[in-house]
């Protein structure tokens, strides 16, 4: 205990006295240092904020100054087409890297707010870990890095938890690993724990991601989980980041019921390990088709240990024989020797120069040698960032194909199959980028939205494909619309001055039909907003609308959310055009005559139709047009008029070589044709 000696002295009767006190203070001493403690913490973490709002306003402005910069320069600038493009995708990835930002610290709030929570869905574990590799693999060949990802053959096919989540941890694992190596190779490794205990369908996957980069000190290991905290937390560090991934990994790891460590030395290297718990699933092998390498001989020579163990790996595992050689001067000794030959060789890009000189210098001796069949099946691994066009000297081999790296289990099995012969693919120019295709039955849109941009951002792709819009800026305007003109479909933002979405879209349900055909209580609405949470999600759909999109979204995601509506407005038109039969105003004839020509619409259509079709299909602008006449002097024989007009209109787009316009006339062609064909098919039962 701690004590505290007060002394007092005093004279009585010539004689000096002292009087002591003590008292425990003990508790005092504690009281006093814990209030140092928490005064000390407070700092910490004062300093601890005050650097990740300094990092943070580095991370967040950095691609802000991107974006505003880069925007301004194509808006203010002549520039080439190219030089626009090539700022428009910065300006995306830029984009992209701030939504990463906005949603990591969302993830953050939510895990501290303890309102996290895991969903539980099938999924094959295979997808997941390369889909991440394939994902960061331009960057990490940027940097000259070598990318791996395996999985050990007990690791099964399919289970059951949050792959959404399980992708998002090997995201920032492998991310970081990439982020701080400069040379030599990273990778994801998948493997099956021996676990005691737990429900029988349980089952625990061990991860882990390697590096050779800096390495972590000894004494930061335990700092790397904490929020908000780096190794090198300063403003002018070297390397970028929000200093939450790891923190949000290790909440999601315990929240999957496993447990993440590391293993570091300074200059050599890290591994991150982390266990998560998934639940088995039953597996369907109904049908599934398992491509087998069974009595193939293959020799691979790649300089990457890690690389060659992952390439046996896949190919032993489905029968094949491999010998692995870490250089050209090891395959020299195996020509030299006169080994068996080999029925494919796999080779590392970079060794493909010191490949081709020692084919060209190998000894003959006017016998097939050993290299003789490499020159005819070659496999060459190239890195994501590399294109074949950069490669040369190929033509020194019969057959050879690309293979892009990291390894992936499919695409490597088809490789090869293409390579023996097994699998033909028909060969596909590269094509300009896919365009977005109009809509043949378009609908009338009512978008509800305060932003302008999102304004016109939706309007334009909306109206590029070919519906038609109109636009509120209020909920209040959305009643006042309707009344003039009815909708097929709303968008509907939910935070709005006035009357916000929600509280809309409960007063539509409520209302009862409108003048003009219009039916607020069931007309299809979409929640498109900025409120990503799963509760919004299940607000909104609790209010009476059909759909959900979070902001921001891209053109094709729009597209995906409203596709629901526009295939049942699709249905629809089609079901009134075939109870509407058209009306036919045959020439002038005798009933035999009439039922002749009848008889010939009936008997020649089908197979002029399946002709039409091929023809579109391969685009054939000749055989088209020819057919054309021949299909309208059919449909004028019958009096099919309206047939006989958009066949008409059909032709048009065909001259034109508008292919895209070309096919949605064919397929108001098509509807006509079953609505003529239904009503003469009537005729002739009746006759």
């Amino acid at each position: 205990i701690d004590l505290e000696l007060s002394l007092v002295s005093m004279v009585t009767r010539g004689e000096l006295y002292f009087t002591g006190f003590l008292n425990d203070i003990t508790d005092k001493r504690q009281f006093i240092a814990s209030l140092r403690d928490t005064l000390k913490a407070a700092e910490s973490a004062n300093r601890a904020k005050s650097e990740f709002l300094a990092n943070m306003s580095h991370e967040i402005r950095s691609p802000m100054n991107a974006i505003i910069g880069l925007t301004d320069l194509v808006l203010n600038t002549l520039l080439t087409p190219e030089e626009q493009r090539r700022n428009l995708e910065v300006v995306q990835q830029s984009s992209q890297a701030l939504l990463e930002i906005i949603n990591g610290i969302l993830d953050m709030s939510k895990i501290e707010a303890g309102q996290f929570t895991l969903e539980s869905v099938p999924f094959t574990v295979r997808d997941q870990v390369e889909g991440v590799c394939e994902a960061l693999a331009v960057k990490a060949h940027q940097k000259g890095l070598e990318l791996h990802c395996q999985l050990a053959g007990d690791v099964p096919k399919t289970v059951e938890g949050d792959p959404l989540r399980l992708r998002q941890i090997l995201f920032n694992l492998l991310g970081n690993a990439i982020k701080f190596t400069t040379s030599g190779e990273v990778g994801i490794r998948a493997e099956r724990m021996a676990w005691k205990g737990g429900g029988i369908r349980e089952i625990h996957l061990l991860f882990s991601v390697t590096d050779t980069g800096i390495g972590i000190p000894l004494d930061k290991q335990v700092m790397v989980f904490d929020s908000f905290t780096q190794v090198d937390g300063s403003v002018s560090r070297r390397y970028g980041g929000t200093g939450l991934g790891l923190a949000i990994s290790k909440h999601l790891v315990d929240l999957m019921g496993g447990k993440i460590r590391l293993e570091s030395t300074p200059g050599q290297g890290s591994v991150f390990h982390f266990s998560v718990c998934f639940r088995m699933v039953e597996e369907d092998r109904t049908g599934e088709v398992i491509p087998t390498l069974a009595g193939l001989g293959v020799l691979a020579v790649w300089p990457s240990a890690t690389g060659r163990a992952c390439l046996q790996e896949l190919l032993e595992a489905n029968g094949a024989r491999v010998r692995t050689l870490d250089g050209i001067e090891t395959l020299a000794a195996v020509i030299r020797a006169e080994e068996p030959a080999c029925n494919l060789l796999i080779v590392d890009h970079a060794l493909l120069g010191d490949l081709i000189s020692l084919l060209d210098t190998a000894p003959r001796e006017g016998r097939p040698s050993p290299n003789s069949l490499w020159e005819d099946r070659v496999l060459i691994l190239t890195p994501a960032n590399l294109g074949s066009g950069n490669l040369h000297g190929l033509d020194r081999f019969q057959h050879h194909a690309f293979l892009k790296k990291p390894l992936r289990r499919e695409p490597l099995l088809k490789a090869i199959d293409r390579l023996l012969g097994r699998l033909v693919e028909p060969a596909t120019e590269p094509g300009p980028r896919a365009v977005l295709r109009r809509e043949p039955h378009p609908l009338d849109i009512l978008l509800v939205e305060d932003s302008d941009h999102s304004r016109q951002l939706a309007s334009a792709v909306l109206e590029q494909v070919g519906h038609r819009v109109t636009v509120a800026e209020r909920g209040e305007q959305v009643f006042e619309l309707l009344q003039r003109r009815p909708c097929d479909l709303i968008l509907m933002d939910l935070q709005m001055p006035g009357l916000g979405g929600l509280e809309t879209t409960r007063r539509l349900r409520a209302m009862a039909p409108l003048a003009g055909g219009c039916h607020p209580a069931t007309v299809p609405i979409i929640a498109v907003t900025a409120r990503a949470q799963a509760e919004d999600r299940e607000l909104c759909l609790a209010v009476g609308m059909n759909g959900y999109l979070s902001k921001p979204y891209r053109p094709r995601e729009l597209l995906a959310a409203i596709a629901p509506v526009v295939q049942a407005h699709r249905d629809r038109i089609l079901r009134n055009r075939l109870a509407d039969p058209p009306r036919l105003r045959p020439p002038v004839a005798s009933p035999e005559v009439q039922a002749g020509l009848r008889q010939a619409f009936l008997e020649q259509v089908p197979a002029l139709r399946d002709v039409l079709r091929r023809a579109l299909e391969q685009e054939n602008r000749e055989t088209l047009l020819r057919l054309v006449p021949e299909l309208r002097g059919l449909a004028r024989n019958v009096g099919a008029a309206r047939l006989g007009a958009q066949l008409l209109k059909l032709r048009g787009k065909t001259e034109g070589e508008d292919w895209t316009e070309t096919r949605a006339a064919l397929q108001e062609v098509e509807e006509e044709f079953d609505r003529v064909w239904n009503a003469l098919e009537g005729t002739s039962r009746d006759a």
